[in-house]
């Protein structure tokens, strides 16, 4: 039994090593209607986002307030490389504010395991508008930007199923 755990675990983690940048799945985890992103919050991490020193308050841009768009949220898992140049399992969150015809608005993109300061370092904001949501766009057709001007834009592909349904 604990060769055939083992057999599966390396059948699901060797191929998911390998993937290239722009294979990377982000797959939604929550949807939420009426919702707006916090403009105040990110406009003071623009201004002092340096100074911001726990993962847990970057992770508070992506809670939405009240508003009257929809803020989708995925989740991409994959094996990359750290700021200590190790290779670790990795975990992004994406958000993305969208208009009743799935027209993209805004959206930012984290990764979870990136606690080095300063943590703008790998956190990102859409800087092209009006790209209709639909499933398999890249990552790299929707123009993030560093809040540091980094030049390493996420990559990777958006999944459109949420409850077994597709949703865009």
């Amino acid at each position: 039994m604990k060769y055939i755990v083992t057999l599966i675990f390396l059948c699901i983690t060797i191929p998911a090593y390998g993937l290239d940048d722009s294979e990377v799945i982000y797959q939604i985890i929550r949807i939420h209607e009426k919702s707006d992103f916090n403009y105040a919050l990110i406009d003071d991490y623009e201004k002092t986002g340096t100074k911001w020193g726990e993962t847990e308050n970057v992770i508070k841009l992506f809670k939405p307030i009240k508003g009257n768009h929809r803020i989708i949220i995925f989740r991409a898992t994959f094996w990359g490389l750290t700021a200590r140049e190790t290779t670790e399992l990795l975990h992004d969150i994406l958000a993305l504010k969208v208009d009743e015809n799935n027209i993209i608005e805004d959206g930012l993109q984290y990764t979870l395991e990136m606690a080095e300061p300063p943590l703008a370092l790998d956190l990102y904001r859409l800087k092209s508008h009006g790209i209709r949501l639909k499933k398999g766009l890249k990552l790299s057709d929707l123009k993030f930007q560093n809040f540091l001007d980094s030049d390493r834009p996420p990559k990777g592909v958006l999944d459109n199923v949420y409850n077994f349904k597709e949703q865009f």
